[in-house]
This record gives C-alpha cells, sequence and structure tokens, in this order.
C-alpha cells in the first residue's frame, strides 16, 4: 500500500493556507489551535538522544542523521523565539513524519520533525512565542514516522545553505519547549 501523507506548502502572496490536499487516514485533531505561549524554556534542558553526523540509524547501517534530536515528551509544546514564516507542513496522520519548516526573517530555516500536532499553516507568519505545534514520536501515533520513541528531531539551515547543519548551538534561540 501506498503511504498517505499530506504536505501543504506555502504560496506567494499573504495570508494563511488552505486545506490543499486530503488524507483519508488523519487523525482529527492532528491540526490544532495557533496562539501565544508563556514560560516555555531552553530545548537545551531536554538533552540530545541523538547528535547531527553519521550513526547507524535504526539497524539500517551507517547514515547520515540530518538533525538533532531532544527527547522532548510526547506532546511538548514548541513555540518560536525568532520570527518567521511557515514554508511547509505535514499534517500528522499514521505512517508519517509530522513536520512543520519554517523561513526566518534572517534567512535561515528550521525543521521540526515527528510533530504529533501542527497548530500552523503554510504562509503563516508566526512571531516570536508564537505555538507551533507539539512533539511526538511514540511509536504507533500519528505523525510519529519511523522511530523509537517520542521525541523532537530538529533541522537547522544557515542562510544561504543548501543543506541543514548541527543546530544544536544554535537551537535554543530558534524556539522554545514547554509552556
Amino acid at each position: 500500500g501506498g503511504r498517505n501523507i499530506r504536505t501543504r506548502k506555502g504560496g506567494g502572496g499573504g495570508g494563511g493556507g488552505g486545506s490543499n490536499g486530503s488524507s483519508s487516514n488523519v487523525t482529527p485533531g492532528s491540526t490544532i489551535a495557533g496562539g501565544t505561549i508563556t514560560g516555555g524554556q531552553s530545548i537545551d534542558g531536554f538533552g540530545v538522544t541523538s547528535g547531527f553526523g553519521m550513526r547507524n540509524i535504526m539497524g539500517r547501517g551507517p547514515r547520515m542523521h540530518w538533525g538533532v534530536d531532544y527527547g522532548t515528551p510526547q506532546g511538548t509544546k514548541l513555540s518560536l523565539k525568532k520570527p518567521g514564516k511557515v514554508i511547509e507542513t505535514t499534517v500528522p496522520a499514521i505512517g508519517n513524519n509530522g513536520a512543520i519548516y519554517i523561513q526566518h526573517d534572517d534567512g535561515s530555516k528550521s525543521r521540526y520533525l515527528h510533530m504529533s500536532a501542527v497548530a500552523v499553516s503554510p504562509g503563516e507568519r508566526v512571531e516570536a512565542g508564537g505555538f507551533i505545534g507539539k512533539t511526538g514520536g511514540q511509536p504507533g501515533t500519528p505523525g510519529a514516522g519511523p522511530t523509537t520513541g517520542p521525541h523532537l528531531h530538529f533541522e537547522y539551515f544557515p542562510p544561504g545553505a543548501s543543506g541543514p547543519v548541527d543546530g544544536s548551538g544554535v537551537a535554543s534561540s530558534i524556539f522554545s519547549a514547554g509552556g
């Protein structure tokens, strides 16, 4: 069978994205209301469970791990510290990686994977403190994708970069967890 993945991409012009595409297995509540979060903490307090670079990924041999994994509990709220515009989202469903991809005002980009809920839409502007979604990763839950346990996979793209770099040194200046 195929994978039912619903990805939404932002277009030109302002305003939020609409309901672009559909999936028969999207779990109700996977897309949730946004808002502002206060009381978030540094992601550094959750600890890195898997760093950026080559590693044996889920027993498949050496592979490049393009992000930094943080040991966040399932459902941890994420909010931006660095404002930006949502480029793309993948609404969490069974069998996919719930995802949020942001273009920040300084030209950098950040991507968040294994999201259990998405609170933003492509094309939407998110200010500092803006709630973007909830972390996931618990195997068998919507948006978890291939994973061994709850966590956040974070990717950082510096301005002008063609691919991600180790974002562990800048993550706490880009987003907050909890609140």
